[in-house]
């Protein structure tokens, strides 16, 4: 017969007495209940067959949960949900209406710009107007690079002018216009955002 450590022998007699409990699963997050599963359980309840216990067990859902819907049915006829109001928003309805008026006026203006116009109403931070400019769907864009006129371009639009100038409203009335552009006659070598 083999001899056996002294040590050894003992963690094997206490491992015998006393076993070591299985290992918890990771406990899940809970999501709310959905507006079917209360109606359900509601259900389940207002058949008179069942406790909250018995629910509990069956849908493996905590009875906390059960009693709680439950309880709203009692109190308001429907199984809804809480509502939450969480954190009030910084800026005010009046604020954004009129942050989305500057914006409307004033497409190149900066998060800035934007914040000391708006700040007679309330006093905000420029990253919370940018954020409400996000939520808003502005977003912030390289505009658009018109080409410059050159020389001869000015000379041929000036000719088209003189051309045309004796023209009445029923000559001018005879025109298709195709296309409308805007154009720049100086140079702005910074990069514009609309």
């Amino acid at each position: 017969m083999p001899r056996i450590h002294p040590v050894a022998a003992r963690q094997e007699l206490l491992s015998k007495l006393f076993p070591a409990p299985a290992p918890e699963a990771p406990r899940e997050a809970r999501k709310e209940l959905s507006l079917e599963m209360r109606y359900f359980i509601a259900g389940m309840y207002a058949g008179g067959s069942k406790s909250a216990a018995q629910i509990s067990r069956e849908l493996h859902i905590p009875v906390s949960t059960i009693k709680d819907t439950l309880a709203s049915l009692r109190n308001d006829g429907l199984p809804k949900p809480i509502l939450r109001t969480g954190r009030p928003r910084k800026m005010s309805e009046r604020t954004t209406r009129a942050v989305v008026r500057y914006l409307l006026k004033n497409r190149r203006a900066t998060a800035q710009e934007l914040t000391n116009a708006v700040s007679h109403i309330s006093p905000l931070h420029r990253d919370t107007v940018t954020k409400a400019i996000l939520r808003l769907n502005f977003a912030s864009r390289i505009a658009a690079k018109k080409p410059y006129l050159k020389p001869a371009h000015e000379l041929a639009r000036l000719n088209f002018a003189k051309k045309h100038e004796k023209w009445t409203v029923e000559d001018w009335k005879k025109v298709i216009w195709t296309d409308e552009s805007s154009f720049e006659i100086g140079k702005n070598s910074r990069r514009i955002r609309v």
